[in-house]
């Protein structure tokens, strides 16, 4: 009734078949009786491998070959046996035989001596003495598909989200994972390259772990680190990253010539970050927990605090620092533009919105002579405001691009203060 081929190492091939003949109409395809044959390509000859076998429509399922060609695994479901599965020297004819409870053959490694099996989780087992090593649980939902690295250490799976995720086979530790890579099979292209497929949507992707200009690199935490948030002056890079299910971020500090941790700060609020223009300070908002603190300045070189800023009590986000040093530009709780004396922490302005109606701070920043403070809000639009006493100077009002209102991020202002880039 047709026959496919499931895997292949030259110069064998394993083929999967459904047995009965479709003028007899004894081809049953709901209810499949599949078997599994090794066949010799140079010689023509076939050798029952199994009677009945995994009848799962996806690649990668239920058989696997060693890197090195000589071990085949397979899901073995005859004699109403539902778990078990069987590993073959084809050189030798061979068998060891395992019971995983389950069917789920997925990988071999390079020399045959570890098999990953199943999902949810997935399991690495000890060919030779039938014990499971390890397993790993994609906490996000099914591993599809999986394969060993080339020297058996690590494994590779993907899954419906796309995400490939690479781990410990010893441990079951994840160690990274890369997002919107592809649902589909894995081949190990060499050591540092890997193949993802997507055989239903025709497209593949090839993910290289080899540097490729990096300088260098520091092992932080698993997270991600918030947009805008990296500062880097002197040699030295600031950047928080939220680990985990961290309630706050933690702060990292690294020397870029030594490629070294140099303090890592947790309690980081906020998701915000701005250097100082020097390049000797920072400053980000610090607390315990979910309890948001002051913003606090530090020194960029060893991260000790140098002024901590008057408190509000609530999420500050640092977004601007002078030019002269002097001043940072904060938004508290999206609600109000906060204006701090960098060097003793003291409040010197607060800009509020009307109490009668939603108000959203979008965007500050300082002119270049750090002379006046620009503010983009809604509803009021874009004011100006002299950082000498705090006077409203001028009210550009609403931005309008394509016909549309827009209150944007901004990006830059002419010297000559005429021109906004937003």
């Amino acid at each position: 009734c047709g026959a496919e081929l499931v895997g292949f190492a030259e110069p064998y091939a394993a083929v999967r078949s459904l047995s009965g003949h479709p003028a007899e109409y004894t081809c049953d395809w709901r209810n499949p009786l599949l078997t599994l044959e090794l066949l010799d390509i140079r010689s023509g000859a076939r050798e029952l491998l199994a009677e009945r076998t995994n009848s799962s429509p996806s690649p990668g399922w239920g058989i696997a070959f060693s890197g090195d060609g000589r071990y085949l695994a397979f899901d073995d479901l005859g004699a109403g046996q539902n778990g078990r599965v069987v590993v073959v020297d084809i050189f030798t004819g061979e068998r060891s035989v395992l019971e995983p409870e389950v069917w789920g053959v997925r990988a071999l490694d390079s020399d045959g001596s570890l098999l990953l099996h199943g999902d949810l989780p997935v399991r690495v087992w000890d060919v030779a003495r039938g014990e499971l090593v390890t397993s790993f649980e994609n906490r996000d939902g099914e591993s599809m598909f999986g394969a060993f690295a080339s020297d058996g250490s690590t494994v590779y799976t993907t899954g419906p989200d796309g995400v490939l995720r690479h781990w410990d086979a010893r441990t079951g530790q994840e160690l990274s994972s890369f997002g919107a890579v592809s649902h589909g099979p894995i081949d190990i292209l060499d050591r540092d390259r890997v193949l993802v497929s997507n055989v239903w949507q025709g497209h593949a992707a090839v993910i290289d772990f080899r540097p490729k200009g990096e300088l260098g690199f520091v092992a932080t935490c698993q997270g991600g680190v918030p947009p805008n948030a990296l500062g880097v002056a002197g040699g030295m890079a600031a950047f928080p990253v939220r680990c985990g299910d961290d309630a706050a971020a933690t702060t990292y500090g690294v020397s870029l010539e030594d490629s070294e941790v140099v303090y890592a700060l947790p309690g980081h609020q906020s998701d915000a970050l701005v250097i100082s223009p020097d390049g000797t300070r920072f400053v980000r908002q610090g607390g315990d927990g979910t309890m948001p603190g002051p913003l606090t300045v530090r020194d960029l070189g060893t991260g000790d605090i140098l002024v901590e800023l008057q408190p509000f009590g609530t999420e500050v986000k640092p977004i601007r620092w002078s030019p002269d040093g002097a001043m940072i530009a904060a938004e508290v709780n999206s609600k109000m533009v906060a204006v701090f004396d960098a060097n003793n922490g003291r409040l010197l302005y607060a800009e509020t919105g009307p109490s009668d109606r939603p108000y959203y701070v979008a965007d500050a920043f300082f002119t270049s002579d750090s002379a006046r403070l620009v503010v983009s809000a809604v509803p009021n639009g874009h004011r100006v405001f002299s950082t000498a006493n705090w006077d409203a100077v001028d009210n550009i009002g609403n931005l309008q691009s394509h016909g549309d209102t827009r209150f944007p991020t901004f990006l830059g202002y002419s010297p000559d203060e005429s021109t906004i880039l937003a």
